[in-house]
């Protein structure tokens, strides 16, 4: 008759081993976990978190357009033009918070999603209402903007207020002459002809935007060098 003798399983050769090394790598992946950006110097976390507010801000703004986009290639809506328009509209929001999110990275920040909040409607009286809309949206862009330049100013970050006033303060100022001057457009040519005439007008626009939405998608390679070069052109 056989007897067994219970060994205590920390006894055993093998699963003491297997113990030791699972050990050793959940400790290793909470060193990794909790280790800091070695990067990081200078970027305080207010402009941290104002910036991941941003990226929130570009989102939300990309996610109206996309919207408006839809709403204008429907067949009882039948306005391509206005729909391109949009739609490049969304795809520039998109990269301005991809950069957005780069540049966190860059500075040895975190990004922290948020959820994004859905666009009040998704349905347009007309082409003037939609772009009237479109005004207000880039006008709180630009705010929100303003509010990320003025915390940098105020914690001393001259990189992150480079960063805005070289690219995306100009950007916005533009974004806002372009969206009024077709307002003004479109309440000039009125509807039917006139709005049909406008719409084949924003499809040779939207070439133009695709462009520079390209442009915005090579930015910024090297965005240290692309400041420094700025900022010697300037002097």
């Amino acid at each position: 008759m056989l007897c067994y003798t219970r060994v205590p399983i920390m006894c055993c050769p093998l699963i003491s081993s297997l113990a030791q090394i699972r050990t050793e790598q959940y400790q290793r992946k909470m060193s990794i976990k909790m280790q800091g950006s070695r990067s990081r110097q200078n970027y305080h976390p207010e402009n941290e978190g104002m910036v991941n507010k941003q990226i929130n801000m570009e989102f939300h703004a990309y996610y109206v357009y996309r919207s408006m986009a839809l709403f204008f290639n429907r067949d009882d809506v039948a306005l391509p033009g206005f729909s391109k328009y949009f739609k490049e509209e969304a795809e520039g929001e998109k990269t301005h918070a991809d950069k957005f999110i780069e540049y966190q990275s860059q500075r040895g920040g975190r990004v922290a999603c948020k959820p994004i909040d859905k666009p009040q409607r998704d349905e347009w009286d007309s082409p003037l209402h939609a772009m009237e809309h479109s005004l207000e949206l880039e006008k709180q862009v630009y705010q929100s903007l303003l509010d990320v330049h003025a915390s940098a100013e105020l914690h001393k970050d001259h990189h992150l207020t480079a960063f805005l006033e070289d690219y995306f303060l100009r950007h916005q100022v533009e974004a806002l002459d372009l969206v009024a001057r077709h307002i003004t457009k479109i309440k000039r040519v009125g509807d039917g002809l006139g709005i049909y005439m406008f719409d084949k007008e924003l499809q040779v626009e939207n070439k133009e935007l695709q462009m520079e939405n390209k442009k915005w998608q090579l930015f910024p390679a090297d965005v240290q060098g692309s400041f420094s070069e700025s900022k010697i052109n300037k002097t």
